[in-house]
């Protein structure tokens, strides 16, 4: 019996997710996504919990489960803004409850501007793209994209293969444009019209009050809090709900569970939209920050919260994700561009720049 070392296990592992080895390890955001995409083929429609299961299982050989258990989660967070994965609720019969699924969206692609970027799991292989056109993929983190190569028509040859074809429109879901006050006072109302909520069983809310620059730590229990705030509720099975709810010293009021007008979006991408607008007009915006990245080349949009996924998958197209520091997530772009993305964080989610 041969013994193999863990680099050559590392090498295996890249390989056999269609990776380069020498320019990847299985720690990479790249290799995690292949890995978690990988997984869903075999166990979809399942739990979010039982991919990252998976995955951190097939690593627990290579690496402590609890170090790579954060990237992991992170990762399967991208793949489902980015569409590779499509959230739903089941409803259970023998309970009567509702559980938040992930289902492998079919093999797809986006077209926009020379390039396409693929989209979807295949069950039964890694890719269903002949070997020519696999070893053109470009990786970046979560995303997979080709670009077109002198008039090749890359759509009608995907198409050809079976896969679908998706328009921009539909995949990028971009709300309508309003102001920060007028956005918030349309859940205002319905806050306003909802009956009394009674206590709410395992509440968590973002506090406001807290400083912007800090996601994970606006997260609190209330305790006397007076006010509208986005929490999240805990109900018996399944994933906390999201919900935007009204305090007296820290009793319930009154709620309304999201998504409340874009029933398209998951419930957590109208929550960080929402939390945007009450930080927004609370008069203390949420912030971005601007940096060159080495060799000056692009420039880096560092963020401190959450955005939805169709913010994240329009930066998918212009930009590609990026190593973070001191930040919640952060995204280079071309210098002619930044200017347009930073007008687009101020219009739809009111950011001022981080001084």
């Amino acid at each position: 019996m041969k013994q193999i070392s863990a680099s050559e296990i590392q090498k295996l592992g890249i390989e056999n997710v269609g990776l380069d080895s020498s320019a990847l390890d299985l720690q990479s955001p790249e290799a995690l996504s292949a890995l978690l995409r990988r997984a869903a083929g075999f166990h979809c429609p399942c739990p979010p919990a039982t991919l990252v299961n998976v995955v951190l299982d097939s690593l627990s050989a290579l690496v402590d489960k609890d170090d790579l258990r954060e990237p992991v989660t992170a990762a399967l967070e991208s793949l489902t803004s980015y569409g590779d994965l499509v959230e739903a609720e089941e409803i259970r019969s023998d309970r009567d409850q509702a559980m938040r699924l992930l289902y492998a969206a079919p093999p797809s692609f986006v077209a926009y501007e020379g390039l396409v970027f693929l989209v979807g799991i295949s069950p039964d292989q890694i890719s269903v793209l002949p070997h020519e056109l696999e070893a053109r993929i470009e990786y970046s983190a979560h995303i997979r994209r080709l670009r077109a190569a002198g008039n090749e028509n890359l759509s009608a040859d995907l198409t050809s293969l079976g896969l679908i074809s998706i328009s921009l429109n539909s995949w990028l879901k971009t709300p309508t444009l309003m102001a920060a006050n007028e956005f918030l006072a349309r859940f205002d109302l319905k806050l306003i019209q909802a009956g009394p909520s009674g206590s709410i069983s395992g509440l968590r809310i973002l506090d406001a009050a807290l400083p912007v620059d800090y996601y994970r730590g606006r997260w609190k229990e209330p305790k006397s809090e007076t006010g509208r705030f986005v929490g999240r509720r805990s109900r018996a099975y399944g994933a906390d709900l999201w919900t935007y709810v009204l305090l007296e010293k820290g009793i319930p009021q009154k709620l309304v569970d999201l998504p409340q007008f874009e029933p398209r979006w998951r419930a957590c991408d109208e929550a960080w939209h929402l939390q945007s607008a009450v930080d927004a007009v609370e008069g203390h915006p949420q912030q971005f920050r601007v940096r060159s990245e080495v060799g000056g080349k692009k420039v880096v949009l560092d963020l401190f919260s959450p955005l939805p996924s169709w913010m994240t998958k329009k930066w998918d197209l212009v930009g590609e994700p990026v190593l973070s520091t001191g930040c919640l997530f952060s995204y280079a772009f071309p210098e002619a561009t930044v200017a347009a993305e930073i007008k687009f964080l101020s219009d739809y989610f009111w950011l001022v720049r981080k001084s």
